[in-house]
């Protein structure tokens, strides 16, 4: 009853998401629009031409050879030239279509990452990318499959059908009036079970992509499978997977089948139905041999343009499908709406004020209850805390991250709620804990956030975070590719690029976090020396579970349950019987 309720819904759902999917295409391809006006007026001349004249010219032929007429040859002839100037008007049509679908293709493309990459953080978190790559490049690949089903299927056959008709119309007002009846009901057939089909391709659409991503999750973490020795279990894991998606694959071409069966008995109705009629008229003499055969080339014709017509309808609610998958993430409300905000908005400094912050992730229990925190430009904090405390969830709403319920958070004397999410983040430096690179150069990672760095800058801050020696030891130096999320990289290389990239971003306020949790003791050390020197008259804020690298802070800051329990130095906190001293002993007795 569940699974029935849901193929309802899907086709009632059916026109409505074909028509938000056609105002997404027509929306951005909009531009182009003169070269699919093209494509139409040259397809639609050269299928009438080819279709519905030279078939006429066809017929006459045959009567003329019958008559052993001497003006054969003139008849031929314009057959000739009809079939050649359909021909031109046919290659004029192609080369619209080729341009149009190019440069739409160009600008769905751009659109759709643009869509992607303004979602928020828990977009991100919520959604694989291997799944989101396959909507990406289904909704690309289901425009132009949709465009070319209109241009080369559904216009040909309006085209024939109507030129058809008109002409059947004149030769034989009944035989023109059953012809016409037939393609409406064809066309209400097709369209019927194209509704019923929507369902079984939404399911196969889903599939297909939780396949892929499981494909990507299982290819992207393949070291980890590795070392864990989990091949076969995850060789199971997609088994399952792909056997559910086969199975629905199954259905929908069963279903294709059944639609099939359905196409020919209609088709091979209309091709018998029509002939023996015309040949009843001819018998009566009331049509000619020549008409009789005009109607046979045009039933031949029209049987075997609406058998495609029933099957591109088949593809053509696949293709609606697989696109409305990429609408639905056009309709959700980006990040941020940059219309009414500045991108080129900049921070007085690096003092930060948090006013009667509440933050929850969902009703229930807060992260944070009317928080209050000052952080004076200049200052080296350190925020330590038990897991789930909200160290992270704080670094998340200064970055904008996240947007908290209530409250207000100024840096450098202004409300981030009123600046670009891009231009904020721009002047704040961040090293993750789990560093992510790009799979580009050493070079390109380490002035990512810097446009225009020179090569001087980016060996400079390499130098200083300790891995320009390692780098010059691969064989292309800066220009060595990192692998997908830099994992030709050890982690300690990997941290130290991204802590080399943080330096090399003029930005007043620097947020570590963990950031030196995958270097031996002597790097380490020599890092912590190396970022409190450069680092003099920056905001520095330090997420730490190793307390030896907050220890020279100027404050720390602990959180427990989301509340700040102690705020102050290393020395004076631990002459407090609190939750920091309780941590340093723990830790250092371990």
């Amino acid at each position: 009853n569940k699974e029935n309720r849901y193929l309802q819904l899907n086709q009632l759902n059916m026109v409505k998401n074909l028509r938000k999917v056609y105002s997404i295409y027509r929306k951005h391809t909009k531009p182009h629009q003169r070269w699919a006006l093209g494509t139409i007026s040259s397809y639609s001349l050269a299928t009438c031409i080819l279709n519905v004249i030279a078939p006429m010219f066809a017929a006459s032929l045959f009567a003329l050879m019958a008559r052993k007429d001497s003006n054969i040859f003139d008849t031929f002839w314009l057959l000739v030239l009809s079939v050649i100037v359909a021909q031109i008007f046919f290659r004029l049509g192609d080369y619209c279509l080729s341009v149009f679908e190019n440069k739409s293709i160009f600008s769905l493309h751009q659109k759709s990452l643009e869509t992607v990459i303004t979602q928020p953080h828990y977009f991100f978190a919520n959604n694989h990318s291997g799944a989101l790559i396959a909507r990406m490049n289904r909704f690309i690949k289901s425009f132009e499959g949709m465009f070319d089903s209109i241009a080369y299927t559904f216009l040909f056959s309006a085209v024939q059908v109507i030129g058809i008709c008109i002409v059947l119309l004149f030769k034989s007002p009944i035989l023109g009036g059953l012809v016409l009846g037939w393609a409406i009901m064809y066309m209400m057939t097709s369209m019927k079970m194209a509704k019923i089909r929507v369902p079984v391709d939404s399911k196969e659409a889903q599939l297909s992509s939780d396949l892929t991503a499981v494909t990507a999750d299982i290819i992207g973490n393949a070291i980890t499978v590795l070392i864990f020795g989990q091949r076969k279990k995850e060789i199971a894991h997609f088994q399952e997977q792909n056997r559910l998606y086969a199975k629905a694959q199954k259905r929908s071409w069963v279903f294709s089948n059944l639609q099939n069966g359905v196409q020919a008995v209609l088709t091979g109705s209309l091709e018998l139905g029509s002939l023996g009629i015309a040949i009843l008229l001819w018998s009566k003499g009331k049509m000619s041999a020549a008409d009789v055969a005009l109607v046979y080339l045009y039933m031949k014709i029209i049987s075997d343009t609406m058998w495609e017509v029933g099957r591109t309808f088949v593809r053509f609610t696949k293709y609606n499908t697989d696109a409305y998958e990429m609408v639905e993430i056009f309709e959700k409300t980006p990040e941020v709406d940059v219309s009414n905000l500045s991108e080129d908005q900049h921070i007085a400094d690096g003092s930060v004020v948090i006013k009667d912050l509440t933050f929850s992730y969902s009703i229930g229990k807060n992260v944070f209850s009317n928080l209050q925190l000052n952080i004076e430009h200049g200052q080296h904090v350190g925020v330590v805390g038990s897991t789930g405390a909200g160290k992270s969830t704080l670094i998340a709403m200064l970055m904008k991250l996240r947007d908290p319920n209530n409250g207000i958070i100024e840096i450098g004397g202004a409300d981030i709620a009123n600046m670009a999410h891009d231009a904020l983040r721009r002047q704040i430096a961040i090293v993750p804990q789990d560093v992510s690179l790009l799979h580009r150069t050493i070079f390109e990672n380490i002035a990512y956030g810097k446009d225009n760095a020179t090569s001087e800058e980016v060996i400079q801050v390499a130098k200083k975070a300790k891995i320009h020696d390692e780098i010059m030891a691969f064989s292309k130096g800066y220009e060595t590719v990192v692998g997908e999320r830099g994992i030709k990289l050890s982690g300690g290389q990997r941290q130290r690029i991204a802590i080399a990239r943080a330096l090399l971003i003029d930005a007043k306020i620097i947020i570590l976090d963990e950031a030196t949790s995958s270097l031996d003791a002597i790097t380490e050390t020599h890092i912590q020396d190396i970022l409190q020197n450069h680092l003099e008259g920056r905001t520095v804020i330090i997420i730490a579970h190793r307390l030896a690298t907050i220890r020279h802070c100027d404050r720390i800051i602990v959180l427990n349950d989301g509340k700040i329990t102690q705020d102050g130095a290393h020395d004076a906190l631990m002459q407090e019987d609190g939750i920091y001293s309780e941590l340093v002993r723990h830790q250092f007795a371990n």
